[in-house]
């Protein structure tokens, strides 16, 4: 009887566990600035380095929406589309009725997304270094 009970108990944890909400894509969704770009490993080292990203008239702003939808503002183009989680952050856009997902190794610390990109054709790897952006910041 024992061995019963303790099947039932840890079936009943696995289910309890198992079923919980994933929050990893939770802590993504939000409106998020461009701080820094970075560029690293190129094949031509003069193209490597780091640029300071101002936010004045145009910005680099990425919205993660709670409902899977993204914006992506950069300067003054908008891109715009659905984000998965799985792995990597997907940003997917519809361009000339195909599907295009572009995948980034994402990081979320100190505050901060880093999105990381390599480029095949350039040897280079892009990082997009972003804060949250605070509500009350945000310019209409």
């Amino acid at each position: 009887m024992k061995k019963f009970q303790l099947l039932i108990v840890t079936f009943s944890l696995i289910l309890i566990l198992g079923c919980g909400k994933d929050d990893s894509a939770d802590s993504f969704v939000g409106t998020w600035v461009a701080e820094t770009i970075k560029v690293s490993g190129c094949a031509d080292e003069g193209r490597n380095g780091s640029e300071d990203v101002p936010c004045d008239d145009s910005c680099y702003r990425l919205e993660l929406m709670g409902d899977g939808n993204y914006t992506f503002q950069q300067d003054f183009t908008v891109e715009s589309g659905f984000w998965v989680l799985d792995g990597k952050l997907k940003l997917c856009s519809d361009q000339e009725g195909e599907t295009i997902c572009d995948e980034y190794i994402a990081l979320l610390a100190q505050g901060g997304l880093e999105l990381s990109s390599d480029s095949t054709s350039s040897g280079c790897v892009t990082t997009y270094i972003f804060m949250k952006e605070d509500p009350a910041d945000t310019i209409q």
